[in-house]
Parts: C-alpha cells; sequence; structure tokens
C-alpha cells in the first residue's frame, strides 16, 4: 500500500511525531509513505521513513494562495499520486485539505482527513473555505479519522468517523524495579507558549509544595524568559535546568527523572515508556497524577480533554505523589498504553480503511473537481487568492449545485451541500435537530472553555491597552508642554514684529529730518560763498582800503 501523506506543516511538534511514527511502522509493515508538504521547516533529523518529500506546496492559510497556486497545487499532488502508484491519500490539517480533497477525487483514489484537534474542525475563516470544508467532510472523503473521539460531534452522523488515536513508537521503558521511581527530580516537556503558560507556573509555584527538587524542562517558546523570572521570583530557580527543544526528551528523561509532567502526546509517550505521569489541563491547571480514573477518563481524547477537572490545591497533588512513592505500581501503564497506542494498531486501522474504500473511490466519478479545476486554468484572476476569486465561487456554485455560500462562522459547522435542493434540506435538517438537541452540552461546554481562553486573552490585552493609555497620556502631556512653548514663541515674535515695526517709523523720521537738514546745510553754504564774494568785493573798495591804512598806522596806546 502507497499512502501519500498530505500537510500544511512540518516543523517540531505533536503533528510530525504522529506523521513519523505512522510513518515509521508503514514501512515496518512493508508499506511506502511519500509527504507532501506546504511550510517544511526541519528540525532535527525529521521527516523521517519518506521515500519522498515533495515541499514548497502552497496551503496558505488567511485566503492568501491564489487561484494560480491553488491549481498548481492540485496538478503536483496528482503528479504524486500517478508517479508513486499512491493507493491512498491520507490529509492533515490545515488549508491543505482543499487542493487534496480534489486531486485525490480527480484520481479516483481513497482518500482521509485526520481531525488532530479542535483546530481541524473550526479553521475555516471565509465562506469560500467553509463551503469547501463541508464537501470536503460531507460528501468527498472516505473516513475521517479524529484523535480524540470528543471531535466526532463535529461531523455530520452520516460522515464515517473513527477514532485514530495517536501511534507510539516502539522503544525503552523503564522496568518496574528501577530506583528512579522513587527519585524527586521530574521531567515537564511543552512548548513554552501563552496556552501553556498558567498550568506551568503553577507546577512551577508548587515544587517546594511537592516535595519535587529538581525539574528537568524540555521545551522551547516565547514565554521562556518570562518562566525563567517566574521561577526566579518563587524562588525555585536553582532546581529547575532548562534543556531547549530536544528530540531525545524521553531517553533523557529515563535516566535522569522519576516521571513526566506534560498532557497529549508527552503524556501518551511518557505512560508508554512506564512512567508516571503529571496531567496538564489542556486550558491551564493540573489534573493530577494519572491514575486508573484519570487514564480511563483521558484514553480516548489523547490525553488532552478540555473537560476533565483540574486540581485547586498544591496539598492535594502532594498527596498523591505520597501514594504514588508508597506504590508506584498503581501509576506505571506502560503495557496498556504500548498495546492502545500502538503504531501497528493505526496501521492496521489505515488498512482496513483502504479496503473497504478502494472499491467505492475507484467506481463513482470525480465528484465534478475535474471539470472544475479545469475550468479554473482559464479564469481570468490568477493572481487572485482563491477565496476571493469571483471565477472560483461561481464555479464551485454551479460545479457542485451549490446555493449560495453560508456566512462563514465556526456554528456552521453542520452545513452541507448535501441539502442544497430545498426539500432534502428541510427533510434532514430535522434530523440534524435532534443531533444538534443532543450535541449542545458537550458544545457548550467546549465553547464555555474556549470563552474562559478568550477572556483571558482578553485580560492581557486590557493589560496592554492600559499600557498604552498611560504612554499616549504621557504623550499628549508632552504636546501640551510643546503648544505651551509654541505660543510664547509666538507672543514674543509678535512683540518682535510690533517693535521693528516702531523702529522703522523711527527711521523714517530721522532719515526725514536728515534730509532737512541736508537741505539746510546746503542754504548755509550757498550763504557763506555769498558772504565770502561780499567780503572779496568789500576788501577791493577803496574805502575800505583807506580806512585799513589808516587804521594800521593808528596803534594803540597801552597802559
Amino acid at each position: 500500500m502507497n499512502i501519500l501523506q498530505v500537510s500544511e506543516n512540518y516543523s517540531a511538534g505533536g503533528l510530525e511525531k504522529f506523521i513519523d511514527t505512522i510513518s515509521e511502522a508503514l514501512v515496518a509493515c512493508g508499506h511506502r509513505s511519500i509527504l507532501a508538504v506546504g511550510n517544511l521547516k526541519v528540525r532535527g533529523d525529521g521527516p523521517k521513513f519518506q521515500e519522498k518529500v515533495a515541499d514548497d506546496f502552497g496551503f496558505k492559510a488567511n485566503a492568501a494562495e491564489t487561484l494560480r497556486q491553488y491549481v498548481s497545487d492540485i496538478d503536483r499532488l496528482c503528479a504524486l499520486i500517478e508517479e508513486f502508484d499512491i493507493d491512498a491519500v491520507l490529509i492533515h490539517p490545515y488549508f491543505s485539505l482543499f487542493p487534496a480533497i480534489a486531486a485525490a477525487r480527480i484520481m479516483k483514489v481513497p482518500v482521509a482527513y485526520v481531525a488532530h484537534g479542535i483546530g481541524s474542525c473550526t479553521f475555516t475563516t471565509t465562506e469560500t473555505h467553509n463551503t469547501l470544508f463541508r464537501i470536503a467532510v460531507d460528501s468527498d472523503v472516505d473516513k475521517v479519522f479524529v484523535t480524540q473521539s470528543v471531535f466526532k460531534s463535529f461531523f455530520l452522523s452520516e460522515t464515517p468517523v473513527s477514532l485514530l488515536r495517536n501511534p507510539v513508537a516502539e522503544g525503552k521503558t523503564r522496568s518496574f524495579g528501577s530506583a528512579l521511581l522513587q527519585g524527586r527530580r521530574w521531567a515537564l516537556c511543552s512548548r513554552l507558549d501563552g496556552d501553556k503558560l498558567q498550568a506551568i507556573e503553577q507546577i512551577v509555584s508548587w515544587l517546594p509544595l511537592l516535595g519535587i527538587e529538581g525539574l528537568d524542562v524540555f521545551g522551547i517558546g516565547a514565554h521562556e524568559e518570562s518562566l525563567r523570572q517566574f521561577a526566579e521570583a518563587h524562588g525555585v530557580a536553582e532546581r529547575i535546568a532548562w534543556h531547549g527543544f530536544r528530540e531525545s526528551w524521553l531517553e533523557e528523561a529515563l535516566e535522569l527523572d522519576a516521571g513526566v509532567i506534560g498532557l497529549g502526546r508527552v503524556a501518551i509517550e511518557a505512560l508508554a515508556a512506564n512512567m508516571p505521569v503529571i496531567l496538564l489541563g489542556v486550558n491551564g491547571g493540573i489534573c493530577g497524577l494519572v491514575d486508573d480514573d484519570l487514564y480511563d477518563l483521558s484514553a480516548d481524547n489523547n490525553f488532552g480533554m478540555a473537560d476533565i477537572p483540574t486540581l485547586n490545591s498544591a496539598q492535594t497533588l502532594a498527596g498523591q505523589l505520597d501514594d504514588y512513592y508508597a506504590d508506584p505500581s498503581r501509576y506505571l501503564f506502560g503495557d496498556r498504553t504500548r498495546e492502545l497506542f500502538s503504531a501497528s494498531r493505526a496501521v492496521a486501522q489505515l488498512e482496513v480503511f483502504y479496503e473497504n474504500s478502494v472499491l467505492t473511490a475507484q467506481s463513482r466519478s470525480d465528484s465534478g473537481w475535474g471539470g472544475f479545476v479545469n475550468a479554473l486554468r482559464i479564469a481570468p484572476e490568477q493572481e487572485t487568492p482563491y477565496a476571493l476569486s469571483l471565477a472560483f465561487v461561481y464555479l464551485l456554485k454551479n460545479e457542485f449545485s451549490l446555493s449560495l455560500p453560508f456566512p462563514a462562522t465556526r456554528n456552521s459547522l453542520f452545513i452541507s451541500k448535501r441539502w442544497a435542493d430545498s426539500v432534502n434540506f428541510a427533510r434532514e435538517l430535522e434530523g440534524q435537530l435532534s443531533i444538534l438537541i443532543a450535541q449542545h452540552d458537550d458544545l457548550l461546554q467546549i465553547m464555555e472553555h474556549q470563552a474562559s481562553y478568550v477572556e483571558s486573552c482578553n485580560e492581557g490585552i486590557d493589560a496592554r491597552i492600559r499600557n498604552l493609555d498611560i504612554i499616549c497620556y504621557q504623550q499628549s502631556k508632552r504636546i501640551k508642554a510643546l503648544e505651551e512653548t509654541v505660543a510664547q514663541y509666538r507672543t514674543l515674535l509678535d512683540g518682535q514684529s510690533g517693535q521693528i515695526e516702531r523702529n522703522k517709523a523711527r527711521i523714517a523720521r530721522v532719515a526725514s529730518l536728515a534730509k532737512r537738514n541736508k537741505a539746510r546745510i546746503a542754504r548755509v553754504a550757498s550763504l557763506a560763498k555769498r558772504n565770502k564774494k561780499a567780503v572779496a568785493l568789500l576788501k577791493g573798495w577803496w574805502p575800505y582800503r583807506f580806512w585799513m591804512g589808516i587804521r594800521a598806522r593808528i596803534k594803540p596806546s597801552r597802559h
């Protein structure tokens, strides 16, 4: 059996572990695995056990993939199916679903969708994507696999849905007689991101009360630095070793630690290795040390169900740890977990899926996908995001006999193209109403948990808004001070301009006076000139000369 797995992303995390583990088991059973991925970020030596890895597909979220990219993705997937003689297509989230479902239907091979979590069912955010999602999961997939039973309720009753447990590969396990089972050092493995922050902070603050002397933290994330500061503030920084991302975290924990703190795949892998697990809550908090009751409650939901109650005090968890150290065997589930979550069991499910679907897939038509994609090739809007393309929406409506797309809300997940015909729609809707009523409580609880999460996010946003308000207030005060300074300068300039005008008037008066004085000086000079001429005439007059001669002879007597 040749399996083509299609995924939007491949980097590091639970999805990638799922792909690697299932691929390893497929190869071990004599099958072949080919991986098509949009955003490939290789960390370590993954992707593993693939005969071929084809990357750089579009598969873009937020309506970003163009019409040209969408058609190209379908063509490339069809080429892979033909080249490797693919027997079945296994689709992982998210926007990889839409090109992959078209390629599988065009090439007439069985196709299954794996819903890994709530995001796998609620990622559609546009009318077009929501319509494509309903066409895919309601009509065109041969099987939907969910890793948590709770998510079966997100699909229509007619959709073939089965639980596909998160597969765990065979590996090293801890013996029941290991001295480390009595150790006081534990491992915490998790992404250090916002959705895990509250639970991790709670564990860190409880360390002294739980008697945990050391904590090995395996993981990276945006909140690593804030967690380090949190540990410092609570006086437990010296108890914690930060190891970052390690693919070999479980092997290291088996050599160092008594047990593991985590949720989801981390919890499953640790339980399979015969280690005790303190289960963290999906929406924060600590669910407690996994015992028979908590195992039964969590096993069908990937040890990550939102409805699991959390502990109110460190004393309760400390009491559970005391019971564990008194009798560790009650909290070790290695054999049970390896059998329940074995990768070979998952492969057997895929083999049954193929056997039950191959004849139907080969015999039925492509459901309109072939003509739909061919019509898109000649559409004029090749560089337009396909979810916004009028040609795409028009062809989708006509090829699949759909009414106008419904509003893209996450509560519209129960709308199917099968009911486009008004009579059948009304009939089927009556039956679905009873299902919706029965599922109301479960959905309401999920919505309440989501609302709680959104509320916690809003609190953080409110704090940021308050900080921005303070900054804006300070800036407004500075602006006001600058405005006052500018006003003072304007007043000063107005005063200076008045003084300048007065000085100009004075200068004009002085210039006028200088002009009159110049005229007076000219008249005096003219008078002096005339006087000079008169004196010269006088000196030439004979009576004057006569008088001066007499005067010169007569000398005044001196006494």
